[in-house]
């Protein structure tokens, strides 16, 4: 190894030249020098292999929801520009019915996908202040904590169990349940076929 590789090497530039931080006369350089020097090509790939395993280590497997969330709502707008008229779904509550809902539940394109995934959802409405969704859920829902939407069920078929802090639920074709505030909720599937539920979550504003 050369003064010049070495020098370029001990520099930190390779670094900056990996994570696009570089000057321009920098990736002239580093780039000149990889094609003369096998050991700054070598240590350029050497970066990439620990940058590589860096991530690989400390990667947060996001919660699966997001992908559903993400997924369904690209559904949504998709149907909504082939043609689809907007329907404002009702205000879930306490006295809310399955009938209520029964515009999408009859529908025959909102069932059931062959995925893979432990949950998904059909989004039937959605507005600057609420979504509303028909979601089955196939095994267990992440804990996770709401601040600012109040989120609501109600199951049209299947059984479930939520977990409320330390209070549990046990839900079945027709009962309500909203979560409030602040508080760490989970659900669990209990029966042999998938949950089905209407879920909403309406956005709380703050004064």
């Amino acid at each position: 190894m050369n003064r010049k590789s070495t020098a370029l090497i001990e520099s930190g530039v390779l670094e900056l030249y990996v994570f696009g931080m570089a000057t321009d006369d920098q990736i002239r350089d580093v780039e000149s020098a990889q094609e003369k020097y096998p050991a700054v090509a070598e240590e350029l790939n050497q970066i990439h292999q620990r940058i590589e395993s860096f991530g690989k280590a400390n990667a947060v497997k996001p919660p699966s929801l997001v992908k559903t969330v993400v997924m369904a709502a690209a559904d949504y707008m998709e149907r909504l520009r082939n043609g689809e008229k907007f329907l404002d779904a009702p205000i879930l509550t306490e006295k809310s019915t399955i009938e209520d809902f029964s515009h999408w539940l009859n529908r025959k394109d909102m069932v059931l996908a062959e995925v893979k995934e432990s949950i998904y959802a059909k989004i039937i409405s959605s507005t600057d202040d609420r979504t509303t969704s028909i979601v089955w859920a196939k095994d267990c829902l992440e804990p996770e904590i709401h601040s600012n939407e109040r989120e609501s069920f109600l199951i049209v078929e299947g059984t479930c169990e939520v977990s409320i802090d330390d209070e549990t639920h046990y839900l079945k074709p027709g009962d309500f349940l909203s979560i409030p505030l602040h508080t760490n909720h989970s659900a669990k599937v209990t029966s042999d076929i998938p949950c089905k539920f209407i879920m909403q979550r309406a956005l709380l504003h703050v004064a």
